[in-house]
């Protein structure tokens, strides 16, 4: 038996560990790189918000499970250098990888390529060609994404084309009033989108983020929404909110739901059944912090109260008990002080007690045998008189004499209190 348990447990460990690559295949890894391009030279045009905007971004993606890489003000070597790393890692990620590539900053369209380009901090004036050169083609991001992880999902996001770009020279003369992205052909596998509408600029204003990453924060992180459905509800907030128009582009994309495939209700909904049956307040909390206006919220401030005001009523029978513990303690300690003085009472005044009993008891008996001695010489002679009653005449004439002898003698051991009575007799 010993044995067949071994083998039984030895087969089951091999089953696990044969099935750990196939599940680690499945698995869906999720990656992120994120840009944010804020502080440019003057000659350029600096920006106010790129850092406040990958923050936001990066936040709703952490929770969302990816892992991370955050840049701030890069130059062109390290954008090249962190776009080749990106792209290194999400194609051993494997099939069924999700890849997120956000940047904030400035970006421009060459009027004569028709190439739109991302411009490093680097860069050091945009009034001529020279800055075709030093920046970075938006075109080489696409393509290393396409063709060098073909087999992962691809979110790509540019939030450039800003209004502050101080282009001059050739390169504004041939733009003239546009400064923005031009649309590119969809790429199979990838999601594209601008956060202005083609050959237009993008807003900076805000404080602390910019609109549209205000708003794909927001709506990165609500469950039961497909992606491409999120983008579209970005685009359309957007629009509504400063009416910037976002744009678009994917070919047929998997379905997926960053946030989970389940809405909010049903989420809601499974939090609430987690804790409904609870017996504190503390798992109702839990449910009033993440949903505050809830469907259930009112009854969970209700429960609450109900188990507070429950907690607050033991406390208090619990602060009864111990008052009563702590009065029965103090009686029954007056009740020892007071034996113990009662006790020490007695052994001063017993001796005193035990040497009046035994005075009285002496003066008892000395009264006692004085009785007898009183009762002795009547007894006597009431038997004297009977004798001589008995007797003739010369008989009793002696009976009589030896009782006048007889009562002298006892005469005179009477005492002082004894002749008192009879003389008053």
């Amino acid at each position: 038996m010993p044995l067949r348990k071994f083998v039984l447990g030895l087969l089951s460990v091999l089953i696990c560990v044969i099935a750990l690559p196939e599940q680690r295949a499945t698995a869906e890894e999720r990656i992120a790189l994120l840009i944010g391009n804020q502080a440019y030279k003057e000659s350029v045009g600096h920006l106010r918000n790129p850092y406040s905007d990958v923050a936001l971004v990066a936040s709703a993606l952490d929770r969302l499970g990816f892992k991370l890489t955050v840049i701030k003000d890069a130059s062109h070597k390290a954008m090249d250098s962190a776009l080749k790393r990106y792209v290194t890692e999400v194609r051993r990620a494997g099939r069924n990888a999700l890849s997120f590539f956000y940047y904030s900053g400035h970006g421009v369209a060459n009027p004569e390529t028709q190439i739109n380009y991302l411009i490093p901090v680097d860069v050091t004036d945009v009034d001529d060609d020279k800055v075709w050169f030093e920046s970075l083609q938006q075109n080489l991001i696409i393509d290393m994404l396409s063709k060098q992880a073909p087999n992962a999902t691809h979110y790509v996001v540019f939030d450039a084309c800003r209004n502050e770009l101080n282009l001059t020279g050739t390169a504004a003369k041939a733009l003239g009033t546009d400064k923005g992205f031009v649309p590119i052909t969809d790429t199979a596998g990838l999601l594209i989108a601008y956060a202005t509408a083609p050959r237009k600029t993008a807003s900076d204003v805000g404080d602390n983020g910019g609109p549209y990453a205000k708003i794909l924060a927001e709506e990165l992180v609500k469950p039961g929404v497909e992606a491409v459905t999120m983008f579209r509800n970005v685009q359309l907030k957007v629009k509504q909110t400063i009416g910037q128009d976002p744009w678009l582009s994917f070919p047929s994309l998997p379905a997926v739901y960053l946030a989970g495939k389940e809405t909010a209700e049903e989420i809601e909904l499974a939090l609430w059944n987690s804790v409904k049956s609870s017996q504190t307040a503390a798992e109702f909390s839990k449910y009033l912090m993440r949903y505050p206006d809830g469907q259930f919220a009112p009854l969970a401030r209700a429960l609450i109260a109900h188990f507070e005001q429950q907690a607050r009523a033991e406390q208090a029978r619990i602060r009864e008990k111990q008052r009563q513990e702590e009065e029965a303690r103090r009686t029954a300690e007056l009740h020892r002080i007071d034996e113990g003085q009662r006790a020490r009472e007695l052994e001063v005044t017993a001796p005193q007690h035990d040497a009046e009993n035994k005075a009285s008891t002496d003066a008892v008996l000395e009264l006692e045998k004085q009785r007898e001695a009183d009762a002795q010489p009547r007894s006597a002679t009431r038997a004297d008189l009977r004798q001589a009653a008995a007797l003739p005449g010369a008989g009793r004439r002696r009976l009589d004499e030896r009782k006048r002898l007889s009562l002298r003698h006892v005469g005179g051991l009477q005492t002082p209190a004894t002749k008192a009575k009879r003389l008053g007799t």
